[in-house]
């Protein structure tokens, strides 16, 4: 083949995966436009700022409060994405082409973007909490399910239709998302009733980690949890035989003085 056709032959493949690309990579809903820019570039902006430029995240967070509701759907289809075998080939056959550059973003960066959103959202994301729920059922990967319930605790109180795929989910041992589910619950707040047996449950999970994110919720809820109290005192004394991990004992101790504010560190002992 001579360098004519060759360059030839480069040029119509780059073209066939430029269209591809295009179909695969476009959104199929127009975003809210505000300040000149769609609202999946703030997106981009705020969740890439986060740890960065504050002024930025500012803006970005201004943007999609802004657009309020109206975000809601642009934020779901984030969390819904998720990369097809076919579509991963396709990005690296891409990316393989020194002349197109790729504007390939990965299903855990829009997740993470879509709760991102959803926190800068707050209460106002509430009307997304039915699709949240079933985005979570549909069992995309453990990064997805991850972030939705992530999401619902950014939502808050308003999210309470969720509460129960988050007991669910919570009481689960073998769901990997369970620690974001107690984490949810506490910072929540809501059916201390229904929620406070859970978490006192999850106290005896072996997982360390559940322990502490148990207690942790249980705080949360204040003198709602006084109930808890007695277990708490008897984790907290158990505690002292945990080798290399002392902080449960201080984690313990804060969440009693939160449900009972009066005592002291004598009552605590």
């Amino acid at each position: 083949m001579t360098t004519r056709k060759k360059i030839l032959a480069s040029l119509l493949l780059l073209a066939v995966l430029s269209v591809m690309a295009w179909q695969i990579f476009r959104p199929r809903d127009p975003d809210p436009i505000y300040d000149g820019h769609p609202l999946s570039y703030w997106f981009e902006e705020g969740h890439g700022a986060i740890a960065g430029n504050g002024a930025v995240w500012m803006q970005s967070e201004l943007a999609v409060r802004h657009v309020g509701s109206n975000a809601i759907p642009v934020l779901l289809r984030f969390m819904r994405t998720h990369d097809s075998a076919l579509k991963r080939k396709l990005i690296l056959l891409v990316s393989k082409q020194s002349f197109l550059k790729s504007q390939f973003v990965s299903e855990e960066i829009r997740h993470s973007q879509a709760e991102w959103g959803f926190q800068a959202l707050g209460p106002d994301g509430q009307g997304a909490v039915p699709e949240l729920t079933r985005i979570y059922e549909m069992n995309l990967s453990e990064d997805a399910q991850r972030n939705v319930v992530q999401a619902l605790a950014d939502i808050g109180p308003a999210a309470k239709a969720a509460l129960p795929l988050l007991l669910r989910v919570a009481a689960n041992t073998n769901d990997p998302s369970r620690e974001y589910a107690i984490q949810a619950l506490g910072e929540m707040r809501i059916e201390p009733e229904t929620v406070i047996p859970v978490l006192i449950m999850s106290l005896n999970d072996p997982d360390f980690y559940i322990q502490v994110y148990a207690v942790q919720a249980l705080g949360e809820f204040g003198l709602q949890a006084s109930v808890a109290i007695p277990k708490l005192l008897e984790l907290r004394k158990s505690a002292e035989s945990y080798v290399g991990k002392p902080e449960m004992q201080e984690v313990i101790d804060g969440a009693l003085k939160k449900i009972e504010p009066a005592a002291s560190d004598a009552d605590i002992q």
